[in-house]
């Protein structure tokens, strides 16, 4: 029974687990499978299909194999696949049936391989596929009907491939697609109508390609699009409303382009938008209609850009945006008071690192919601008191590193909810107008987070103090100026207010108050015998003589307001209360500056400053704590180390501790190695009597041993190397590596100490490596014969060694070679033998080497050659024939060498020729016919050479190069005939000697879009000289000798957006100078040699949307007029602070903008202004209008009053000449006398300091070191 029963459990188990075991054992080796019919392979030693997979498999992934190529049965007998993956492999091939066999598949990856060509039609089969992936792959071109069948695709993978130009017909049929990514390949270029059959595309992916230009129309089918990437290209220009069809769009990114302008209504539309990036853009200016409705936008990103200002209703149909980046912008300068009027949501405003000088006071006022506001990194130097006054909830505001002086202590009476507050990095002035915001800081310290870098920057003596230790009391003088002030604008008795300084020296006996207000006449003479420190300075109406003798208490009365201010006089003997000696740091400089740097000696400061301190060694002080200190990087720390039984008892209790823990790990470890010891004498005696029967291992447990230990063999890695499959990286060794395995096929080494190479080194792997590099190591020899034995050497590479030569038969047994690099040695001299047998070669890097010669025949064996970079040498000469027989060549790079002419059919042979490099040489002439046979030349780099003209018809055979640079030659002149019809795009000529632009030169550049002529000399331009060039964009001809222009000199440039004028000699604009140019971005005439521009000269600027007017000499006169009118009509088209006036001189630096008309009541057009006597001197006894530290207005009369010197315009050039040299002695009479002065004091100091300083350091005064 028992029996029974446990057969009959034995047969349950095997049935339940039979079906088990069979799934196992269908799974191949280097596979995983899963019931479910899910299968991953991953390994090199996959080079097909797996045999014997699950009957059940529906999805299959290779990763990371050696399978080469899909064959036609490949797929074959795999009913239920659905979903085939072969993914990081080196697959370069598909037959073009191999998916016959499997037209069910819903889902083909082939990302990350080697393909570089696919059959046409070779998808065609699968009419039921929904995703097709090809990323990752070398594709250059898509054949039209490649993907002709695919009715059901919904996702397309083209991106990082090679793909230039697709078709216009690529994508028909495919009307189920709804995801396509084109991303990171190198398209320049889309037609118009390849996107019009997808109309059901949800995303659009065409980021980092090289676009220039979006053709119009080009998505006006996609009109169920969500999503347009199309940032990282180089985008120039937008059609007019080429987004206008995209009602659907959410997300839209053109970043990080070349846009400089964005056509008006360009975002209209669009009403579901929610994410917008245009950042990265050197964007001159915004139009005023460019957004449209966009409730839905969220985030706003708008920064790096060359913006100096934006509309003010930029930003106004974004009420839903929640977080808006206005930064990193070094040119924003000016913001509209309305620009956030419309923000409702708005939670997060950045605004920091532009160049902000000044803001609105009611520019956020409408911000009721805003959290977090950053302004830090500008230039503001102040901001009104009400600026922060709608911002309730605001949490966060970052001022910090900006020219701020000052603040009012009501600048954040309204922010109850602030709780982050930066205020670092600003030049803080610790004069009276600090007290509020210093009030204000102390009361919400916990507010101001940097508050420790908040810091006084003046005056000298509150240098390093920070803000909060600054107290009420110590601003008790500023309310005593205050009311002596106001004192002065209502005192009945006609006085002459003047900023007045005391004597620096008084009796040493005197009093501590003094009247404010003084008699009208008294003594002449002083006191003579007065201490060396006087800390004062006073604004105070004063005589201009004073009593010989002081009393001892001196105070008077006056009816009104009379008001006695304490004065510190005498050197105390004891330390005064703070007040008395802060209030006279506080005080605000006046023209005469005492010296209160230098305080008496004995004093001690207050504990509120925060100065430099000047120890230099340990100083132990009277009382209960050790001083400590630190020298680091120019600051002295200072810490303070309490002595009390508390701290001393831990200290004790630590010490103890440790050592009693040291004790027992010792005692611990001991006992360890005696145990450790037992038990060796144990097992060696177990060892010296073994058992008398051995056990026998089974012979298949030694077949397997055996195995694995020859596995081990040949698959071990060598020392200080890193093994990967087949191929082995070795870094840093001092040796070649041993024991490399024998199916080693690449070997890298790098930074090792290897000084020689030697066939014995390559024996046990030479027949299976296929990849040799060596690179920045000291090798100086490679022996004969090292390569005999590697047959199939493909790449062979010595880069930045110390070889100075080679054998000649070193490359002799390696038939197929393609790829030969040499780059960055010390070899000295080019023999021809090397490649004598390299027919197979297609890549041949000679570059920074030191060859001096080419023998002729050095290349002719290399006729599969196809790259060859021979730059960084000192080649001086090419022999004609040096390039013969090389047809197939595509990129020849001679490149900075010492070439000094290229001789004529030197070229002839290289009819694929597609690159050539000739910059950096000394090319004195090129014939007219040296380019003739290189027809499908595309780039021509000839810069910084030593050409002084080009032939005519040099570039007439050249119809598709786009790219060449002239620039840094001697180039005098530019014939019509030497450019032929070609795609080129950009013209860099900057840095010749250019003088003239004649008629056509240009003219067969039909596709140019940028010309730059900078930095040449040339002095004029002919009318016609930019004709032809319909697709021009910019042209630069800025730093040239240029007097005037030509009126139609722009004409018929439609495309025209930026001009250069810049650093020219340009004095008159002629009238129509602009005709034509309809839309004119900016045009730069800064640094030129403008006097006044005419009413018609400015009707014609007004079409630009920028005008660059700065750093010329404007003469402010009545010819003046039309501009400053012009400047306040346009005040977006022109930075106005920056356009002042030079001349006359009473009126320099004045902004133009800002003049009122009363300045040239009296101007002629080209008289200066003439100041009559009664303006020059005013009579003492006449009060002053007002108490002010500004320059009075200048009134110009034609007469003086009755009793004045009258002066006529006639003499008025004499005297003012006079009263200017007059001047200027005083002022350097001034100068020469203060630095004397100042010298002497501080010498004087400098000596008391060193000679009371020295006794006792703890004593010193910390304020003498200032």
């Amino acid at each position: 029974m028992d029996s029974l029963f446990r057969g009959t459990l034995w047969t349950i188990l095997i049935l339940f687990t039979l079906p088990h075991l069979t799934c196992n054992m269908l799974c191949p080796g280097s596979c995983l499978c899963n019931f479910k019919g899910a299968v991953k392979c991953v390994g090199d030693a996959i080079t097909d299909i797996p045999h014997n997979l699950p009957v059940h498999t529906y999805l299959l992934q290779l990763n990371g194999t050696q399978m080469n190529i899909i064959n036609e049965r490949s797929l074959a007998d795999q009913d239920l696949l659905l979903r085939f993956s072969l993914t990081y492999s080196h697959l370069h091939a598909i037959h073009p049936n191999a998916f016959h066999v499997a037209p069910q598949l819903k889902s083909l990856k082939l990302s990350s391989n080697d393909l570089s060509t696919i059959s046409a039609r070779v998808f065609s089969p699968l009419a039921t596929l929904e995703q097709l992936h090809l990323d990752g792959n070398q594709l250059e071109t898509i054949a039209p009907d490649m993907f002709e069948g695919l009715v059901s695709l919904l996702d397309l993978d083209l991106s990082r491939n090679k793909l230039t130009s697709p078709a216009s017909d690529i994508f028909d049929g495919l009307t189920k697609l709804t995801f396509l990514n084109l991303g990171r390949n190198s398209i320049n270029k889309l037609p118009p109508t390849i996107f019009h059959s997808l109309t059901n595309l949800l995303q659009l992916m065409i980021y980092n390609n090289e676009l220039e230009e979006l053709e119009a129309g080009i998505f006006d089918k996609l009109v169920n699009l969500v999503e347009l990437k199309i940032h990282h290209n180089q985008i120039t220009i937008l059609p007019p409303q080429v987004f206008w069809s995209l009602k659907n769009l959410k997300t839209l990114t053109l970043s990080s382009n070349r846009l400089q302008a964005i056509p008006e209504k360009t975002f209209y539309n669009m009403p579901k938008l929610t994410k917008l990036t245009i950042y990265s853009n050197p964007l001159l200016s915004l139009p005023d209609q460019l957004m449209g409705h966009m409730p839905d936008m969220t985030d706003l990103y708008l920064y790096a850009t060359n913006l100096t200002t934006v509309p003010g209703n930029v930003f106004a149909n974004m009420s839903g945006l929640l977080r808006l980046n206005f930064h990193l912008n070094d040119k924003l300068r000016d913001l509209p008071s309305d620009l956030f009027c419309c923000l409702p949501k708005l939670e997060k405003l950045s605004l920091k690192s532009n160049d902000l000088l000044y803001l609105h006071p009611q520019l956020f006022s409408g911000l009721t919601t805003l959290g977090i506001l950053l302004l830090n990194d500008n230039k503001l130097k102040s901001l009104p008191d009400n600026i922060f006054q709608g911002l309730g909830g605001v949490l966060t505001v970052d001022l910090k590193n900006n020219h701020l002086e000052t603040l009012s202590g009501d600048t954040f009476l309204s922010n109850s909810v602030l709780k982050a507050l930066h205020l670092g990095g600003n030049p803080w002035d610790c004069t009276c107008s600090i007290r509020g915001i210093a009030k204000w800081i102390r009361k919400h310290e916990h507010v101001v987070l940097d508050g420790q870098d908040v810091t006084c920057h003046s005056p000298v003596l509150q240098l390093l103090r920070t803000i909060d230790s600054l107290q009420d009391e110590e601003f008790n003088f500023c309310d005593a100026k205050i009311l002596k002030s106001s004192y002065l604008f209502t005192t009945p008795t006609p006085v002459v207010a003047s900023t007045t300084t005391m004597p620096t020296t008084m009796p040493t006996t005197m009093p501590t108050t003094m009247p404010t207000t003084m008699p009208t006449t008294m003594p002449t003479t002083m006191p003579t015998t007065m201490p060396t420190t006087m800390p004062t300075t006073m604004l105070t109406t004063m005589p201009t003589t004073m009593p010989s003798t002081m009393p001892t208490t001196t105070s008077g009365t006056t009816e009104g307001a009379t008001q006695q201010v304490t004065i510190l006089t005498t050197t105390p003997t004891t330390k005064p209360p703070p007040s008395t000696i802060l209030s006279t740091m506080l005080q605000t400089p006046t023209t005469n500056e005492p010296n209160e740097e230098f305080l008496p000696n004995t004093e001690k400061p207050s504990s509120h400053y925060k100065t430099a301190n000047f120890y230099d060694t340990l100083v132990i002080e009277e009382g209960p704590e050790f001083v400590h200190h630190n020298l680091h990087k120019g600051w002295v720390y200072v810490w303070f180390l309490p002595l009390n039984a508390a701290l001393t008892g831990l200290l004790m209790f630590c010490y103890i501790f440790l050592v009693a823990a040291s004790l027992f790990l010792i005692f611990a470890a001991v006992f360890c190695m005696y145990r450790l010891n037992n038990s060796m004498d144990k097992l060696k005696a177990e060892c010296a009597h073994p058992p008398e029967k051995k056990m026998a291992l089974p012979l298949k447990l030694e077949v397997l041993l055996l195995i694995c230990s020859f596995h081990t063999v040949v698959w071990a890695c060598p020392d200080g190397c890193l093994c990967k499959g087949t191929q082995i990286f070795c870094r840093e060794l001092s040796g070649f590596p041993t024991s490399v395995p024998s199916a080693t096929t690449a070997t890298y080494l790098s930074n090792c100490s290897i000084y020689s190479l030697k066939p014995e080194d390559l024996t046990d792997f030479s027949d299976a490596l296929e990849i040799f590099f060596m690179k920045d190591t000291v090798l100086r020899e490679v022996r004969t014969g090292t390569f005999d034995l590697s047959p199939n050497m493909g790449v062979l590479g010595f880069t930045t060694t110390e070889l100075q030569d080679l054998p000649e038969a070193l490359f002799q047994n390696l038939p197929k070679l393609k790829s030969l690099n040499l780059k960055s040695n010390k070899l000295l001299v080019l023999r021809p033998n090397w490649f004598f047998t390299l027919a197979e070669l297609q890549l041949l890097d000679l570059s920074k080497n030191l060859f001096t010669y080419v023998p002729v025949e050095t290349f002719h064996p290399l006729a599969e050659l196809q790259i060859l970079l021979f730059s960084g040498n000192n080649i001086s000469h090419l022999p004609g024939e040096t390039f013969k027989g090389l047809s197939k060549l595509k990129t020849l790079r001679l490149n900075k060498n010492s070439l000094q002419e290229i001789p004529l059919g030197s070229l002839d042979d290289l009819g694929e020729l597609e690159e050539l490099s000739l910059h950096d040489n000394l090319i004195t002439h090129l014939h007219q016919d040296l380019f003739s046979k290189t027809l499908k030349l595309q780039k021509l780099y000839l810069s910084n050479n030593r050409l002084r003209s080009l032939p005519q018809g040099i570039f007439l055979n050249l119809p598709i190069l786009s790219q060449i640079s002239l620039y840094e030659n001697q180039l005098e002149s530019l014939g019509p005939g030497v450019f032929g019809p070609m795609a080129l795009q950009e013209l860099w000529l900057y840095d010749n000697k250019l003088s003239h632009v004649e008629d056509d030169t240009f003219r067969n550049l039909t596709q140019l879009r940028l010309l730059i002529l900078s930095r040449n000399q040339i002095s004029s331009v002919s009318i016609r000289a930019f004709g032809g060039l319909e697709q021009l964009g910019e042209v630069s001809l800025h730093t040239n000798l240029l007097t005037t222009l030509q009126a139609g000199t722009f004409q018929d440039l439609p495309s025209l957006v930026n001009i250069s004028l810049e650093h020219n000699l340009i004095s008159t604009l002629p009238l129509g100078f602009l005709q034509g140019v309809s839309n004119l971005g900016q045009i730069d005439l800064q640094n030129n040699s403008l006097l006044n521009l005419p009413q018609e000269s400015l009707d014609g600027l007004s079409s630009a949307k920028e005008v660059l007017l700065q750093q010329n000499p404007w003469r402010c006169d009545r010819d003046i007029l039309p501009l400053r009118n012009w400047l306040k009509q346009h005040p977006s088209k022109a930075n106005q602070t920056l356009v002042v006036c030079e001349a006359p001189l009473n009126l320099n630096g004045e902004v133009i903008a800002l003049l009122e008309d009363k300045n040239f009541l009296s101007f002629g057009s080209t008289e200066a202004p003439v100041l009559t006597s009664t303006e020059k001197r005013r009579k003492p006894q006449t009060p002053p209008a007002r108490l002010s530290t500004s320059s009075p207005v200048v009134k110009t009369t034609a007469a003086s009053e009755s009793g004045s010197e009258e002066v006529t315009s006639g003499g008025q050039g004499e005297k003012d000449t006079v009263s200017n040299d007059n001047s200027i002695i005083l002022i350097v009479i001034a100068v020469v006398a203060t630095v004397i002065i100042s010298t002497v004091i501080i010498g004087f100091v400098c000596w008391r300091k060193n000679k009371r300083g020295r006794g006792n350091i703890g004593r010193r005064n910390k304020n003498s070191v200032l």
